[in-house]
């Protein structure tokens, strides 16, 4: 018996194991959710910030405590406030723009779905140049793990998207995504298939 209620393990690829001429899109050609840090970057955007907030503005870093004491949401705001995101120089995968490429050349919407703070996604995304929308955390919603699978099936539905992501925190997103990609860590495959 199928109880409609427990989710259906995804189908899922390991990204860099796609071949270089061939999408992996279905007919209906649901959106393709792609994560930030682990995944678009190869590092963490929040550490890649307070590196670049304390190369600034070192003197800036009293104001943080306070910020991190109304949580993790607020801190990674505060951070983003007191940087000039351009100055970011973030490693990106070229391995995971090249299938992004070819996953909006077949006309799919993409999305960067991302922990991150809003105004560095949007960088981000915006430097990029293939993105469709941004979600991502503000000063108030850390969209992190749970959170950002349940912002996705809010939108989309379950079922309704792709997800390519880096980590642990990224297993509830792949278990409510129609294909689960992986960046990294052949491990997490296995983990995000069960």
């Amino acid at each position: 018996m199928d109880d409609k209620n427990t989710p259906k393990t995804p189908k899922c690829n390991f990204i860099h194991d796609t071949p270089p001429n061939r999408s992996l899109n279905s007919p209906d050609k649901p959106v393709l959710a792609v994560d930030l840090d682990g995944t678009l970057i190869r590092t963490d955007s929040l550490q890649e910030s307070l590196l670049e907030f304390l190369r600034a503005r070192p003197q800036g870093l009293i104001a943080l405590p306070a910020a991190l004491w109304r949580g993790r949401a607020a801190f990674k705001q505060a951070v983003s406030d007191r940087i000039d995101v351009g100055d970011l120089q973030l490693p990106i995968d070229s391995r995971v723009v090249a299938f992004v490429q070819r996953e909006k050349a077949a006309g799919r919407s993409i999305y960067l779905v991302t922990a991150a703070n809003r105004a560095i996604a949007k960088a981000i995304a915006e430097g990029v140049g293939l993105f469709d929308a941004v979600i991502a955390s503000d000063a108030t919603h850390n969209l992190k793990g749970q959170h950002k699978a349940d912002a996705l099936v809010a939108r989309f539905g379950a079922r309704g998207f792709d997800y390519i992501g880096d980590s642990r925190a990224d297993l509830p997103v792949w278990q409510q995504a129609r294909k689960a990609y992986v960046v990294g860590d052949q491990r997490l495959l296995q983990a995000a298939c069960q």
